[in-house]
């Protein structure tokens, strides 16, 4: 071999070690990199893509949409409504920490009165009344409400334990004067847990069980095995006679596992 050759050779060797570091370097850490739940492919003891197994969020085939029974803009004051959405979620043991959602009013021309943007916990295996407004509708006539989720819901565990919530409503105590409604409710914590700035909705409904009328409020502080009042009032009388009071309180199960 001459002087030439054995000079190529050494330049091809130097090469040839070269591309070997850069491989170590670069190549080798990304081709052994551990899995993860947000590398968008189904590795490691996932059940899916980024789901299911050792993931936070669960997969789609493993939880059911929560059902949506109703939507509606009830009246709380003239030329003012509260926007509500009723829906069930039936997995026993599966919640939503973060849904974002949006209510769009419609008048009767078909025309947007109002958009409400928000974002809410899904319970695990319960009913939610998601709240909005109220909000002025001035001389307009409501004629529609569209609710409808703005982001994918992602679904997580939750335990049994966390799901229990034995807040009871024990007494109601409906009020009517001239141009108002007003309803007092009593409380009842049943548990050893102490609730504090808890929202409850209270829907009132007529002998069809349509709702009629909606409100919401924050409980401050509900103590273990205590019990606490709340108060709604409505600068409006219903137009049927009320038949039915239901009285939702709600709590963050995601608040319980931390």
């Amino acid at each position: 071999m001459d002087w030439a050759a054995r000079k190529r050779a050494k330049y091809f060797v130097v090469i040839f070690v070269i591309f070997i570091i850069m491989a170590i370097v670069f190549v080798l850490p990304i081709i052994n990199r551990p899995a993860t739940c947000t590398d968008n492919k189904r590795n490691a003891a996932e059940a899916g893509v980024d789901c299911g197994g050792s993931c936070k969020y669960l997969c789609s085939s493993q939880v059911t949409l929560p059902q949506i029974l109703w939507t509606r803009a009830l009246p709380s004051a003239p030329k003012r409504v509260a926007l509500v959405t009723y829906l069930k979620n039936q997995n026993k043991t599966a919640g939503v920490e973060i849904a974002k959602y949006k209510f769009t009013v419609y008048d009767s021309k078909g025309k947007v009165i109002a958009i409400k943007e928000g974002d809410t916990q899904i319970p695990a295996n319960g009913n939610i009344a998601i709240f909005s407004g109220p909000i002025d509708i001035g001389e307009r006539k409501v004629q529609s409400t569209l609710f409808e989720w703005t982001t994918p819901l992602y679904f997580s565990s939750i335990s049994e334990k966390a799901i229990v919530s034995n807040i009871e409503t024990v007494d109601t105590k409906l009020e009517f004067s001239s141009t108002t409604t007003s309803l007092k409710a009593t409380l009842r914590n049943t548990t050893r847990l102490a609730y504090s700035k808890t929202p409850v909705v209270a829907i009132l409904y007529d002998n069809d069980d349509n709702a009629l009328l909606a409100s919401r409020t924050v409980l401050d502080d509900l103590a273990s095995e205590d019990k606490a009042e709340i108060f709604f009032s409505w600068n409006i009388l219903p137009v049927k006679d009320i038949a039915r009071i239901e009285i939702l309180p709600y709590f963050s199960q995601f608040e319980a596992l931390r």
